[in-house]
């Protein structure tokens, strides 16, 4: 029962971890700053796959440890860790909606402004072609 609880609370420190690099993008992100997201997704991966790793064990450890010998501190630790997991995967859950939020709208800004500089190239186009079968050096 002591490794669970070991590795819950390591669990819960990873989260904390995530919340933190969470925290840090965001402010790039507001600030404009958009050229770490894809070091910040891999970052992120390799933090939720430690996440799955951790998981991994706490499964094998409860299946060998059967829940009638916890006593009752251990049963107390145990509830306290998945209580603070709850509130950062809550706090977690709300950076995503955010981080989510600043990208969607730089990329409408990027479409926006991909759509502006395609219809200044097709006016400049225009004015700068002789009309059918004129030329520029014509005098009306």
């Amino acid at each position: 029962m002591e490794r669970t609880i070991r590795l819950l609370g390591e669990k819960n420190q990873y989260l904390e971890k995530f919340f933190a690099l969470n925290e840090a993008e965001i402010l790039n992100l507001e600030a404009g700053v958009f050229d770490n997201v894809p070091a910040f997704y891999r970052s992120r991966d390799a933090i939720l796959d430690i996440l799955l790793r951790i998981d991994e064990m706490i499964d094998v450890e409860s299946r060998a440890t059967p829940q009638r010998e916890a006593s009752g501190d251990d049963r107390a630790a145990i509830s306290g860790s998945l209580k603070t997991r709850q509130r950062w995967v809550a706090s977690i859950l709300e950076q995503d909606l955010r981080i989510l939020s600043r990208i969607d709208v730089e990329k409408s800004n990027i479409i926006r402004d991909l759509q502006s500089t395609t219809k200044a190239r097709k006016a400049i186009g225009a004015y700068g072609r002789p009309a059918a079968g004129g030329r520029f050096d014509e005098k009306a």
